[in-house]
């Protein structure tokens, strides 16, 4: 027994270390971002910047523990929901936000189809939160989860709903 209890401690430790997220949910974003004081534009398209400025990349020295930096200066190409889908054509500069969790920061990669909740201040400032848990961010948008989007956006049934 003295011999497995050692084992049995580094087990609990190990999954107590695991961040333990709630499953993405397009409904549950667009409820919590219309339930915000923050103005939120909703993007879809892709993200071009410097991934290295990112927690954890070349620039932080690879630790992810080192504090994220403020912001990481990007450019999104592609369009902004509106009352008939994706189809406001943008190609703007956004700020993005890592935040991290202890050893978890949230990421994104450069290129990939990003369905984004971007803040926006109403004067051409747009920003996205960068959360561990990647809840303002959902990669390679599937069409039902744009479909979903749309009618989270109309007013129609908004799937989740309570």
């Amino acid at each position: 027994m003295k011999r497995l209890l050692p084992v049995l401690l580094i087990v609990i430790a190990s999954q107590a270390q695991a961040l333990k997220c709630p499953e993405q949910s397009v409904a549950v974003s667009f409820r919590d971002a219309m339930s915000s004081a923050d103005n939120y534009v909703i993007l879809r398209g892709k993200f071009d910047f410097d991934a290295t400025l990112l927690p954890g990349g070349p620039e932080t020295r690879g630790d992810p523990n080192l504090p994220a930096p403020a912001t990481v200066p990007a450019r999104f190409v592609g369009q902004s929901l509106v009352e008939d889908g994706f189809t406001h054509e943008l190609d703007i500069p956004v700020t993005l936000s890592p935040t991290c969790l202890g050893p978890w920061c949230g990421t994104l990669t450069p290129g990939q189809d990003i369905m984004a909740f971007a803040t926006t201040d109403g004067r051409g400032t747009v920003a996205i939160e960068l959360h561990p848990c990647a809840k303002w961010i959902f990669v390679e948008p599937q069409q039902p989860m744009l479909d979903e989007m749309l009618a989270c956006m109309t007013g129609s049934a908004c799937a989740d709903s309570p």
